[in-house]
Order: structure tokens, then sequence, then C-alpha cells
């Protein structure tokens, strides 16, 4: 049994598992540190604040975090002995992350998609009907609507002054990244940039998993897996293999047996699929499961850097796109640890569980 982020949004049209530069950092995760259901914050290093809470508590990403009871969510700004409600952001029916200054919500009327900054100013809103993908990159966010009749879905973004500069008209879209999406209308995929304007098609592309990352992206052309360049190029991967996981300079693969490994850009093996599973842990490293409780950390030249015993083992980085930490969380139900990114056990990190799993 694998654990899984807490994250208290929905990520709509995001896929798992790419990294981004402009990536939200992990600044504070929810953890119980004692046997009921106070939930408190640990920073990396291992230190908690001096207070908890009773509800579901989201991560704290750009100072501010969220806790969710039976009133609804409630935004509060972060403050290691303090924290401070935002005023006009408390019981509130959903909330996504706070994202270059602003933090989308929806009051418990069922009115509009709200956005407020870190004052809890409200600087712009979209029509009740709309959904959101829950934070911002790349400067935009993807939302969608339904009709309610026909039940079709469109998706289009808008930036952060509230104008929608990618058009509600499209029937999919991936995350933006490096000014670029790929966007779907009707069975054709094709590249659009950040007005929504074509860039280009991409042929006989039937599939795509996740967003431009150093400009390539994970795609299915027919029974192939592979990368698509930004300049229109496929680099297809051996027959037996599927796409896992893309971090802009290696996949992670699974073959036709069901195991993993790890290949680069160029569909190149650097860790043979032998293993149970595997984890990007930043951007050149990767844990490989070993057996029910044993976890390496191999370099990109397939070399260990460090073995780890844990039950299980987390690296947030490959569970939600563009969110991430540095840090690794392992060990066994009722006790886990963060390690660093060497394979370093923090002595003051233990907890009994991760909020919200």
């Amino acid at each position: 049994m694998r654990l899984h982020v807490f994250i208290p949004l929905l990520l709509l049209c995001l896929t798992l598992g790419a990294c981004s530069r402009d990536r939200l950092e992990i600044e504070y995760i929810p953890v119980k540190t004692e046997e009921g259901d106070r939930v408190t914050l640990m920073a990396p290093d291992g230190k908690t604040v001096d207070y908890d809470f009773k509800g579901d508590v989201s991560p704290v990403f750009d100072g501010v975090f969220t806790v969710r009871d039976r009133r609804g969510y409630t935004v509060y700004r972060f403050d290691r002995k303090n924290p401070k409600v935002v005023e006009n952001l408390e019981d509130l029916d959903w909330v996504g992350l706070m994202s270059e200054g602003l933090i989308p919500f929806r009051r418990k009327d069922g009115g509009k998609l709200e956005f407020a900054d870190a004052d809890g100013e409200v600087r712009f809103s979209l029509g009740k009907d709309v959904m959101c993908s829950g934070f911002f990159v790349d400067g935009l966010m993807i939302v969608q609507s339904t009709d309610e009749e026909t039940y079709a879905t469109q998706f289009g973004a808008v930036n952060t002054k509230g104008e929608l500069v990618v058009k509600m008209k499209y029937d999919d879209i991936r995350s933006f990244n490096e000014g670029c999406a790929p966007a779907k209308l009707g069975d054709k995929w094709i590249l659009i940039d950040k007005k929504g304007e074509k860039i280009s098609d991409l042929k006989g592309v039937d599939l795509v998993v996740g967003p431009m990352v150093d400009g390539y992206m994970p795609v299915r052309r027919g029974e192939h897996w592979g990368l698509w360049s930004r300049k229109g190029e496929f680099t297809r991967f051996k027959n037996n293999l599927t796409i896992n996981c893309f971090n802009g300079r290696y996949t992670i693969v699974e073959d036709e047996d069901g195991g993993y490994g790890v290949y680069d850009v160029e569909a190149q093996q650097v860790v043979p699929t032998r293993y149970e599973s595997v984890l990007f842990s930043g951007r050149d490293r990767f844990l490989c499961q070993k057996g029910d409780d044993r976890w390496l950390i191999l370099d990109s030249d397939g070399e260990k850097v460090a073995d780890i015993r844990a039950e299980q083992l987390l690296n947030l980085d490959s569970n939600i796109q563009f969110i991430g930490g540095d840090f690794l969380i392992g060990g066994e139900p009722g006790c886990y640890y963060l390690y660093d990114r060497e394979g370093n056990k923090i002595p003051d990190s233990r907890f009994r569980q991760l909020a919200g799993f």
C-alpha cells in the first residue's frame, strides 16, 4: 500500500509525474505526531510548529495553508507560533492553493469561483459553473465549464488578471509550461501558445500524458510511447515500454512484465526495468524499490547513492505535478521519518501519519 498525498483541491487537467521550474515548493507538511485526530505542521528539517488543528490540513505553500473541518474550509497565513485567519476567507466550500499571489475558492452558497490575494481581497471572479485546476502554472490556470444539458466539457485558461486568454473551446488541455500546452480539439491533439493560438499539430498523437518540460512531453502515438519535442520530432521508445512519468531529462517506464526502470530523452536505458517501482528523487536521482522493504537511490549513471530500509517510501515530486518538496518520507504504519536527498534519516522527524492519508 502506497502513501497518497492529501491536497484539498480538484486537480483537473493535471497529470502526474512531471517536474517544472515553476513548481510550488512545499514549505511544511501536515502530520499527526500522536494518536488522535490533531494535526500539526512539520518542516523539511523535522521541526514542528507550536499548534495543531482538528480537521484536514493542507501543506503550506507560499506562506498560506488551509484547514477543513465541519464548517468548511478556512485559509490561514502561516506563522510558526500563531497563524492568522485570512479575513474574508472562512467557511468556504472549496479552496485551491496559493500561487502567484492568488488563491481560488468557492463560497458555501455555491456561487462564483473567486480569486483572492493573501490579504483576502477578491481580485476577480468567474462564473458559478466554472471549475479550475487549483493553482497557476506559467502564469495561467486551466478552467473548465460543463454544459448542463449535453454534459459536454470545454477547457480554457485564465491569467492572474482574470482574463480568459485561452477561450473555452478545447476538449482537453494539459498544463501550460514553457509558454505552451498540449490541447485537444475533437480527436486531434495540437500544441497551443499562451493566447490559445495553434503552434503546431501533434500528428498521429493519440494521448498526451504531461506538459512540455525542457522541450519534450510524453505521448502515445498509435501503439508506441515516446517523447514529442517542441520541434515536432517523435522519439519512439521500445515496443514493450509504457511511459509512466517524465521530468524533462528522464522517463520512468514500465515493461510488459510489470518491471520499472528509467530511460533518457534519447530513449536510452539508464536503469534497467527490474524494479517493483521507481520514483524520481530530484532531477537526476531515482528511488527504486527492490523487495518489500528495500529502496535504492540511484544516480544518473545507475550507481547506488543510498540503501533505505522502509516499508513505504514517498517522494512528493513524483505524485503531484508542479508540487515538490526537498525531502523523502519513509517508514511503516505508525512510524515515519523524513529523509534528505542523500537518503539520510532526519533524526527528529518521527511522526505517526501524514494527515489525510
